[in-house]
């Protein structure tokens, strides 16, 4: 199975696969006269198995985020609300499982109440509060919580250290999609919601929902967070093929999309993939970032 990555697993091209090449070959040699001279009877036969290689390719996209060079997404103020709608497109020619990696960064800061007053001592801590329409708060969520159609299957601290040597943090969610991700057609007429954006009828199947809708600075207190700090969300997308993935015992995994399945498809996928370059989503396939175009 090939691959590109990711919004993480974009696979390559269609390509041509010749198998079971066979040729059949019968001789028989008879001799005539005394000089012991030889005829060869020959017949020949190939039978060629001719098969073409799938494509499993998406698109990870956000329609209705102003962008990274936005006024709308600098010099942000507690509370401030920033709209941000990731969600995952099929641009390939096969169906496929997704997954949706997020990172959170963490910040040492001290949350404020809506009265003014100081909810707890300052500590490290997401700095960032994740909503979705629906109402969940992601960050409140652990393994094995589910909303709209996306299924938690990791939350951990991640810590690195930046060129500077110092130590960053970042809360580390990995999310995989309950469904499967129908390929789309060959227009790739960009599809948000239940109309494309020429107005016509939009693909059944062909995206996720949005794993979130919008983004919100904690209420901290002024100045432990400085202006030259980038407060960077990280989004990672990922894609498998949705049959034929198998456990130790033989069992097809992808018969039923559920917390353990989705877990050990992801798994399989990262053990195949380990130390793959994620190409920017802005830059990558059919659809950029932010407009869907």
């Amino acid at each position: 199975m090939d691959k590109e990555s990711i919004s993480r697993f974009l696979n390559s091209g269609r390509n041509r696969l010749c198998l079971g090449a066979a040729v059949l070959a019968a001789s028989a040699a008879l001799g005539l006269g005394g000089g012991g001279i030889l005829a060869y009877a020959t017949d020949n036969e190939e039978a060629v198995n001719i098969m073409t290689i799938g494509e499993v390719k998406i698109d990870l996209v956000e329609p209705n985020y102003p962008g990274n060079s936005s006024d709308e997404v600098k010099n942000l103020v507690p509370n401030q609300k920033v709209t941000k709608d990731p969600h995952i497109v099929n641009t390939g020619t096969n169906d496929a499982i997704v997954f949706m990696e997020m990172q959170v960064p963490m910040r040492e800061v001290t949350q404020v109440g809506d009265d003014g007053e100081k909810m707890e001592t300052q500590h490290l801590q997401e700095a960032l509060l994740i909503y979705s329409d629906s109402g969940t708060t992601l960050n409140e969520e652990e393994p094995g919580d589910e909303h709209d159609g996306w299924i938690l299957l990791t939350k951990e601290q991640e810590d690195e250290t930046d060129t500077n040597g110092d130590t960053v943090s970042y809360m580390r969610y990995v999310y995989g999609y309950s469904e499967t991700i129908a390929a789309e057609s060959d227009d790739h007429t960009y599809n948000d919601g239940d109309v494309n954006k020429d107005g016509t009828a939009a693909e059944a199947g062909t995206q996720t929902t949005n794993l979130f809708d919008t983004i919100r600075l904690k209420n901290i207190i002024e100045g432990e967070i400085s202006k030259d700090d980038n407060l960077d969300v990280v989004l990672l997308a990922y894609a498998i093929q949705p049959e034929f993935i198998y456990d130790s015992g033989n069992v097809d995994l992808t018969t039923d999309l559920n917390f353990e399945n989705l877990s050990a498809i992801f798994d399989a996928y990262m053990g195949q993939n380990e130390g793959l370059a994620v190409p920017d989503a802005d830059n990558n396939n059919y659809y950029g970032i932010p407009d869907g175009q």
